[in-house]
């Protein structure tokens, strides 16, 4: 199986989620290097051809920046859609995905900023440009902004 994989994560139990870029497709790996699953963008309900960018897994889902569409789509573990994330009147190109706390920190390519968004999937806050946050050691006011919306 040819992947061209740009992010991946992992489940405690070992198994490993690859998001496919280029076959438009998330690849579940058992920890003995079996493809367990394919989660393919032929479903409609997943708003057609996707392109995984970024994922992570927690909770019983997959959260994927999904660029081709502007969303962060989540999943099921068995990639049943549950929830599709996109900020109003912005201009969003979801890169990758991370969790603080009870927040998602998603990276904007769209502005070049970082996204906090709510487990609900709603905007919480829009962080500086990367350039600004990379000057600065550690991400100390990030950090700190994050702690002042109370996703930790």
């Amino acid at each position: 199986m040819d992947i061209q994989s740009v992010a991946l994560d992992f489940e405690l139990d070992g198994n490993i989620y690859v998001a496919d870029y280029g076959g438009g497709r998330i690849v579940k790996v058992s920890p003995e290097g079996r493809v367990e699953r394919v989660i393919s963008s032929s479903s409609k309900e997943r708003g057609g051809q996707i392109k995984p960018h970024g994922l992570i897994v927690r909770d019983g889902c997959i959260y994927i920046a999904e660029r081709s569409q502007g969303v962060i789509l989540v999943l099921s573990l068995d990639g049943e859609v549950l929830a599709r994330w996109r900020p109003a009147q912005k201009a969003f190109d979801p890169l990758s995905i991370r969790f603080a706390g009870q927040c998602a920190v998603v990276a904007n390519y769209s502005d070049g900023g970082i996204d906090l968004f709510s487990l609900a999937g709603g905007l919480m806050a829009t962080l500086g440009y990367w350039e600004k946050l990379m000057e600065i050691s550690c991400m100390s006011p990030t950090v700190s902004m994050i702690g002042r919306l109370g996703c930790s």
